[in-house]
């Protein structure tokens, strides 16, 4: 199609050269036509690539001077093609950059996880607000009222201070989504570890939209007693989930050193309240082990009593490079022929599927 515009463009350019007017006048028409049409076709693009945003976050890491690696990771719904191949990031100094997906995740229960890599360098000392921005949610959110046209946005506030020295900001072990059972108390913890030791505090906050800001919509889940984060740990009690459905929680964490607070990270998650559990959880939630990790290939179990239906390996690219069922207690797996890299290991026992990162060396 741009071909053909080019061309039609250089059919005006003689048009006009030689006066023609019935000419021009056919050209103008047939060249209006195809850019309302490519327009419509960037649009509807636009529309199938945005509004399936599920949770996310943005950290970034100190390489040296005033340069950092900053990393956005935002889950989508597998359910429709969305998680936009290429996005926006603003840094926060007047300056912004479209980054390139640099791999992706595909997770149980309908979430993929899309990760997006650059590396920026700012110009000197300051505090510097790194954000994104994408036109919609998911649909069906219960707590933000027409959550699919509502903008999805994430922020985290970058400190650099010589006198404080450098600092990468927390990271999370654990996934920013998960179930709970209708009526009873629900706990979540990030597993937020600061890299240089940092002192963390924790309290909730309004998940964000337009310009970053307070979703004006925004109303906190229902609760039968209540709903608190622990200042210390980071633990979301959830006393009790009322009514079924999606509901989307954001966190504050906040970043100390010396008493002096260096940073912030808005992390946005999602919880589905359900009647039945198939939670996803780390498999350190668990009383079970695997080993060694990273691995040649051979990985031994011991699932310490627990009934297990199935044992999954999948690559970054969700491909299902193994599955094992009828599980002994000490059960071994054999990926010694897939290649060098990181894989995920999901085991679904009868209440919930335990999901961690393997390594092949």
């Amino acid at each position: 199609m741009y071909f053909e515009l080019i061309e039609n463009l250089k059919l005006l350019s003689r048009a006009e050269t030689s006066n023609k007017t019935s000419m021009k006048i056919r050209i103008i028409s047939k060249l209006t036509k195809r850019i309302l049409l490519l327009i419509t076709i960037i649009f509807i693009t636009q529309q199938i690539y945005s509004q399936q945003n599920r949770a996310g976050e943005i950290i970034y890491e100190h390489i040296e001077g005033y340069s950092y690696r900053i990393r956005l990771v935002v889950y989508t719904d597998t359910g429709v093609p969305a998680g936009s191949p290429l996005i926006e990031i603003q840094f926060g100094d007047g300056t912004s950059a479209m980054v390139a997906r640099t791999y992706e995740v595909y997770l149980p229960n309908n979430y993929k996880q899309n990760n997006y890599q650059i590396e920026h360098k700012y110009s000197g000392p300051g505090t510097y607000i790194i954000s994104f921005e994408d036109p919609g949610r998911n649909s069906g959110i219960r707590n933000i009222p027409n959550s699919v046209n509502t903008t999805f946005s994430l922020k985290t506030i970058l400190q650099i201070n010589p006198n404080l020295g450098k600092n990468s900001s927390p990271y999370f072990e654990n996934l920013p989504f998960g179930q709970a059972l209708a009526g009873l108390v629900y706990t979540y913890n990030s597993n937020t570890t600061d890299p240089d030791g940092d002192s963390l505090s924790y309290k909730l906050t309004k998940c964000l939209g337009d310009n970053i800001q307070p979703i004006d919509s925004y109303s906190y889940p229902e609760a039968s007693i209540s709903l608190n984060v622990d200042p210390v740990n980071g633990n979301i009690i959830w006393k009790n989930p009322v009514s079924l459905g999606l509901y989307n929680i954001a966190i504050e964490i906040e970043e100390w050193r010396a008493g002096v607070k260096i940073g912030s990270i808005i992390r946005d998650m999602q919880f589905e309240i359900v009647d039945k559990l198939t939670e996803i959880a780390d498999i350190s939630e668990s009383n079970i082990k695997l080993f060694p990790n990273p691995t040649k290939g051979i990985v031994r179990f011991d699932f310490a009593g627990s009934e297990i239906e199935y044992i999954k390996v999948m690559n970054l690219n969700g491909k299902l490079i193994l599955k094992k069922t009828s599980i002994q207690q000490n059960e071994i797996i054999n990926i010694s022929n897939s290649p060098a890299g990181m894989y995920f290991i999901l085991i679904q026992t009868d209440r919930k599927m335990l999901i961690t990162k393997l390594i092949k060396k």
